[in-house]
């Protein structure tokens, strides 16, 4: 065993030497400092074994206890050190900062050497032929001290191991390893050699589990020297970070030439290092006046900041950059070469030409808004001007009937017009909210077809423009399942197109069938549309942006409501036109339907039938506005014997609590106090029998389907067309 002693000397000068070692290399760093300080726990260990395990030594029984217990400061503090170099190693920098885990690192192993001075853990110095053995106290303190020790070693263990599992960098996976494993098989070993034999009594095996914990040390010390990953020296961090910039970073020499290139840059010019070196920085620019400006602020050691410019790759394929660039000096203030310093701008680029596009798309979009706006006023205020004009003028006392006809005629003919440019701006504005939508059924094309022929044609008659239709499927066949108020829409707004750029000719519309689809056409031979305008008058607001003074009528929504109609329907819509020859407009529609039996459909009733057939209803009129409440009034008194009014939805309960007989009730939904919908469910708790139609000017999509879930029976929009009032009166009064 004289052996032993050389081996602690060993030991304790390489773990000191190692602790001065990392310590050097970076000081500041929380690592490095654990670290040494992990080191010379291991050398304090091995010092008192120096004569401890000497045979030949002649020191007493004293001094080997005052050895133990200087030894003590390396075998309990080690396990707190270690923890704390774990959790530095794998970034748990928050941990270490709590004042908490500070104070039991500390004290705990401060506690225990307590203890050890005061031989409440190892004790009984006994002479050996190798030297002196010891033995554990048999006190609660041995079995505290055991249990620190054996806590936070599995914890440091933890630490390193599942930071080597989660890292995504290959070094600090291999450092965790050796660390892990070289821990892992000193202190086994240590333990058995410490502890458990003189646990055992066995006193004639020497306690030399400090040997075996150099382990430890010699693993930690390969990590090091290997990976370096205590070794953060400035150099080491300045080659880290040019290889991970995403800059281009190229160094020149006096003349300009390249001496070495990053990664980034390799990658982007698509080079390889060897290809560049040597070669001046120039190759890599196509612009004359930029290679000449270049080379010379690099030969007079000018700084260039911020320029831009593009790089060539090898392939020809342009990079925009902007580049800067400085003369690098060595220590004596001499200059060396030249730092140039790029960046890719390429998205940069992108995202400034998306950005122009926006803004100009934006001043585009206001502008033909404002024009839109500016259309709606006029076309707003020219039927209104029609109606409060000559609804002025038929005041005047000396008017003859004839007069009075027309003046009527020309006011319901500008009302008409002022309601259609209503409808089209909800309309278009319930597209653009995606509140619109299709209700499917099925429905005959050529009934739609021939209704929009009649309902046209005499308009076609007075202007005279000959009108045409033509339908290529039998009328069994023509059922598909379809929205009809969407089809109806589009081709009346096709319809009227053709008639409002029409003075004469012919407007012919129709459809055929082509495999599974119905491909419908609406012809002109009016003033046709621009090649460059063919696209446009779909859009919304377009037409309002025409310089055209020409004198047709309309918001210019109709193009842009059919478009939409048509997409939300699974087709789509074209024109094909000439200036001066005329316009074809087509859309498409799935053609998906089977064929039906042909329905006989039993002779119309006419308004004036109905309202001859409707007599003695006692009728509720619910209505807030006086205007409206007077003209239903008027209405009603044609087919009532009694007429109630209110004007809140309150008033209209209590009336319907004091009259039981009611036949009907016309109730507004938008009113004081208690709106339409709730008031109906109000007298549904009461009277289930009385026919309830609402009436509002709403006009929104989904109102019918809120009347009706309210109880009404029906429902009816504002304005109120008298002979659809009628026929709904007639549907529930039938006699």
């Amino acid at each position: 065993m004289i052996i032993l002693p050389f081996l602690h000397f060993f030991c304790f000068l390489a773990s000191t030497y190692l602790a001065v070692f990392v310590l050097y290399k970076n000081p500041k760093s929380i690592l490095n400092r654990t670290c040494s300080i992990l080191m010379l726990c291991f050398a304090l260990w091995n010092f008192g074994n120096i004569f401890i395990h000497d045979p030949d030594s002649t020191i007493t029984k004293d001094t080997v206890a005052i050895l133990q217990n200087i030894d003590s400061f390396g075998w309990i503090g080690f396990t707190s050190v270690f923890l704390y170099f774990s959790l530095a190693f794998s970034k748990r920098e928050k941990l270490l900062k709590k004042k908490w885990f500070l104070f039991v690192v500390v004290i705990l192993p401060l506690f225990f050497i307590y203890k050890q001075w005061t031989n409440c853990l190892i004790i009984n110095p006994i002479r050996q032929s190798y030297g002196w053995s010891y033995s554990w106290a048999d006190t609660i303190w041995t079995y505290l001290f055991c249990f620190y020790y054996l806590v936070f070693s599995l914890l440091s263990l933890y630490f390193i191991y599942s930071y080597g599992r989660k890292t995504k960098n290959t070094n600090e996976k291999k450092q965790a390893k050796i660390i892990t494993f070289s821990v892992i098989a000193s202190l086994i070993v240590g333990t058995f050699f410490d502890v458990v034999i003189p646990i055992f009594g066995i006193s004639s095996v020497p306690n030399i589990g400090n040997l075996f914990v150099f382990i430890f040390a010699i693993g930690l010390f390969y990590a090091i020297v290997k990976y370096r990953f205590l070794i953060i020296t400035p150099a080491l961090a300045a080659e880290n970070i040019i290889s991970a910039m995403d800059e281009f970073l190229i160094l020149l020499n006096q003349e300009g030439n390249i001496l070495t290139v990053n990664k980034a840059a390799l990658v982007s010019l698509q080079y390889e290092q060897s290809e560049l070196e040597g070669k001046p920085i120039t190759i890599l620019f196509q612009e004359d006046n930029v290679k000449k400006n270049l080379l010379d602020k690099i030969t007079k050691e000018e700084v260039i900041k911020n320029h831009d410019s593009r790089f060539i790759t090898k392939n020809g394929n342009e990079v925009p950059i902007i580049y800067s660039s400085s003369p690098l000096k060595d220590d004596e203030g001499a200059t060396v070469g030249t730092v140039f310093i790029a960046k890719d701008i390429t998205e940069q680029k992108r995202t400034e030409k998306e950005l122009i596009k926006a803004k100009e798309h934006a001043e585009e979009s206001d502008r033909l808004k404002s024009a839109f706006l500016a259309n709606m006023s006029h076309e707003i205020r020219t039927p209104m001007n029609g109606i409060l004009g000559f609804a002025s003028l038929l005041k005047e006392p000396n008017l003859n009937g004839d007069e009075q006809q027309e003046y009527i005629r020309i006011i319901e003919k500008s009302g008409v017009r002022l309601l259609n440019i209503i409808n089209d701006i909800v309309d278009i504005s319930k597209i653009e909210a995606g509140l619109m939508e299709i209700h499917i059924k099925e429905s005959n094309i050529n009934e739609q077809i021939d209704f929009i022929h009649a309902f046209f044609k005499p308009e076609m008659d007075r202007k005279g423009i000959q009108f045409f239709s033509k339908k290529s499927l039998p009328l069994k066949e023509a059922a598909i399942n379809t929205d009809c108020e969407k089809i109806y829409a589009i081709l009346t707004n096709l319809v009227k197109n053709a008639i409002k750029c029409s003075k004469e000719g012919i407007i012919e519309f129709g459809y055929q069938k082509k495999d599974e689809t119905l491909e419908f056409y609406v012809k002109d031979t009016g003033i046709g549309i621009p090649k460059h305008r063919q696209e446009a008058i779909f859009e919304r607001f377009i037409q309002a942006e025409i310089n055209d003074k020409k004198v047709f009528q309309g918001a210019g929504l109709g193009l842009s409501i059919a478009k939409a109609y048509v997409e939300m329907l699974g087709g789509k819509i074209w024109v094909e036109s000439e200036e001066g020859i005329g316009s074809t407009f087509y859309f498409t529609l799935p053609y998906n339907a089977e064929p039906e039996e042909m329905k006989v459909v039993g002779k119309a009733v006419s308004a004036e039938d109905k309202k001859n057939e409707i007599k003695n209803l006692k009728v509720l009129i619910v209505e807030d506005d006086e205007t409206s409440k007077m003209l239903l009034s008027i209405t009603a008194k044609e087919f009532s014997k009694e007429v109630l009014k209110a004007r809140t939805g309150n008033e209209a309960i209590e009336i319907c609590r004091a009259n039981p007989d009611l036949d009907l009730i016309l109730m507004d939904i938008q009113m004081p106090d208690l709106n339409g919908y709730e008031a109906t469910r109000q007298i549904r708790q009461f009277n289930k029998d009385v026919v309830i139609i609402a009436q509002t000017a709403f006009g929104l999509s989904g109102d019918r389907e809120k009347a009706i879930e309210a109880g009404c029976n029906d429902y009816i929009a504002k304005p109120i067309n008298k002979d659809e009032l009628l026929s709904l009166i007639q549907k529930y009064f039938k006699k």
